[in-house]
């Protein structure tokens, strides 16, 4: 909904790049502001009983890089 509305001119958006790549047709451009992109920090939690499965333990390696 984001997308759609920055598309049709209703102001600027924070949004995913590979997101505004993917559907903005070119639409869209990439403001140079101070302080972004601002990082996202996350925590990853599992149990013993149950560890990651593959797409798990992927997303572990890619947050780890």
């Amino acid at each position: 909904m984001l997308l759609e509305m920055a598309e049709k001119g209703f102001g600027w958006a924070p949004l995913p790049r590979w997101l505004v790549q993917r559907y903005a047709n070119d639409l869209l451009i990439e403001l140079d502001v101070r302080g972004w992109p601002k990082p996202v920090f996350v925590d990853a939690l599992w149990s013993r009983l149950y560890p990651p499965g593959p797409a798990g333990s992927w997303l572990l390696s890619k947050m780890l890089e």
